[in-house]
């Protein structure tokens, strides 16, 4: 065999087994799907891939020392963003913070989402969740919590339920007076330059910190703040890691990237504390602007940016019948904002401030009046966040009208067809035409299989009248009563003679 044969002989076996390898990795993995049961592998195989978690970090540190008895930050990473991709909707979180430890655990979700040391908020315009923590500071040991995450999701495809974990862990460690010492030595002879001169005061200054050269995170309370044009708004922007009274280079910088009118020349601060501080302003005119605060690091110049949104909502009026009668359903339409961030109530009010009724979220809601409000005035009020929106509207509750004789029809000369209308319950019993009060050459009867009754309690009933004497004239007066007692004007026929 030749050189050349031998060759291509080598090179065609290397390839054959460079594709048996590659067979042999995509041969599913037994003991992984010994796991799941059947339903679960076959739902995990099919979907797995439509709905998936990844955090921005998997390890987030904070480092911790004890000076004179008191527990400080030296450091501390306290804010972790987990994503998620696929097409989904309808994505709910749940955190589990487990100190192993211990064996204890604390569980966040939608209805425990902040604690005291640990809290999260969700962002679906983001498709993620923001994780915040700071840690107990009475526990003077080395910690390791395991955050486990899941989220549920509904598929936009075939709306099967999915669900995703993923997890992230939170390492506190204690530093001991030596190696912070030699961290506070480093860390000023790096980058402040001193002499042996200045090197105590710096170092005092340094162990006074809650920081060493750390990220430091601006964390809004709320995202998105909804409210009406030209509205106060204020906003609770909460800093870790950077002391606000210390610890900053330049003041505040607050500003509005994409201006609207009216929230211009309003936005203000005030520093609460250390680490917080209060933005507020007005709310534009229409639309929504987004504020952002820039915050820089004296130590270092570090630079942080956060921004969040505020919205104008859109007042309706409401929509209402002001005139109602008793025992009627009445639809109540408070056109209040949709909104998780607010507090909307609508009620209907007595003179005396009693409440007759209430819809808690704002949804329309039914009304009906009973005979005992025809003697007095109500009102209907809807409140935002505890504050009045809009006026306060007047309903008149009335008394059920007199019946009415809506037409007179001839039939032949000496019969004509009546038809009344009435309206309402009396008693528990409808209030119809029970009587035709006729005066003259006539006489009558209902035709009861002409009734009807619709949802607004409208009566309409059907009588015929003849002549008494069909030898004399066809002449009479005629009044409708009903159960209430009510009588309706008259009538005369012939009606033009």
């Amino acid at each position: 065999m030749t050189k050349a044969n031998k060759r291509r002989r080598k090179i065609v076996e290397i390839y054959f087994i460079l594709y048996l390898a590659a067979l042999v990795l995509l041969i599913p993995d037994k003991k992984d799907d010994a796991k799941y049961s059947g339903k679960e592998l076959g739902e995990r195989s099919v979907y797995q891939l439509d709905f998936a978690l990844k955090p921005l970090k998997t390890t987030l540190n904070c480092r911790l020392t004890l000076d004179s008895g008191i527990v400080k930050v030296i450091s501390i990473d306290s804010v972790n963003r987990i994503f998620y991709t696929g097409n989904v909707k309808d994505v709910e979180f749940e955190f589990s913070v487990e100190d192993r430890s211990l064996q204890r655990k604390v569980v966040l979700n939608d209805n425990t989402n902040d604690t005291k040391y640990f809290g999260f908020q969700e962002f679906p315009e983001d498709q993620m969740a923001e994780f915040i923590w700071f840690p107990p500071l009475l526990e003077y040991t080395n910690k390791t919590y395991i955050v486990e995450v899941t989220a549920t999701a509904r598929s936009t495809e075939n709306n099967k339920i999915l669900k995703e974990n993923t997890q992230f862990t939170l390492n506190v460690s204690y530093v001991t007076d030596y190696d912070f010492a030699q961290l506070s030595m480093l860390a000023d002879t790096a980058e402040l330059g001193l002499g042996s001169q200045g090197e105590s005061d710096e170092q005092t200054r340094f162990m006074n910190s809650r920081q060493l050269y750390s990220d430091f995170s601006i964390v809004p309370q709320t995202r998105e703040i909804e409210t009406f044009a030209m509205d106060r708004w204020e906003n609770i922007i909460t800093v870790y890691n950077l002391n606000l009274l210390q610890d900053l280079r330049v003041n505040p910088k607050i500003e509005v990237t994409d201006p609207k009118p009216g929230i211009e020349n309003t936005l203000q601060y005030d520093i609460i504390d250390e680490n917080k501080l209060k933005i507020k302003g007005k709310a534009p005119e229409y639309g929504s602007s987004k504020v952002r605060l820039t915050l820089q690091r004296d130590y270092d110049g570090r630079l942080v940016t956060e921004e969040f949104k505020v919205s104008v909502l859109l007042r309706g009026e409401p929509e209402f019948q002001s005139t109602m009668y008793p025992e009627i359903n009445y639809t109540i339409k408070p056109n209040l904002p949709l909104s998780s961030n607010l507090t909307t109530t609508a009620l209907i009010k007595t003179q005396n401030d009693d409440t007759l009724a209430i819809s808690k979220g704002g949804n329309d809601f039914i009304y009906k009046p009973q005979h005992r409000d025809t003697a007095s005035q109500l009102f209907f009020v809807r409140y935002i966040d505890g504050k009045l929106t809009g006026q306060k509207y007047t309903l008149n509750v009335l008394s059920y009208p007199a019946p009415e004789i809506s037409s007179l029809n001839e039939v032949t000369n000496t019969k004509v067809e009546i038809y009344t209308a009435s309206k309402g319950i009396i008693n528990g019993r409808e209030n119809y035409v029970t009587e035709l009060k006729i005066e003259g050459n006539a006489k009558y009867r209902e035709l009861t299989g002409y009734q009807k009754i619709d949802r607004n309690l409208n009566i309409r009933q059907k009588f015929e009248i003849i002549a008494l004497d069909p030898s004399k004239p066809f002449k009479f007066t005629v009044k409708a009563k009903n159960i209430q007692g009510k009588i309706s004007e008259e009538t005369k026929w012939p009606k033009y003679k």
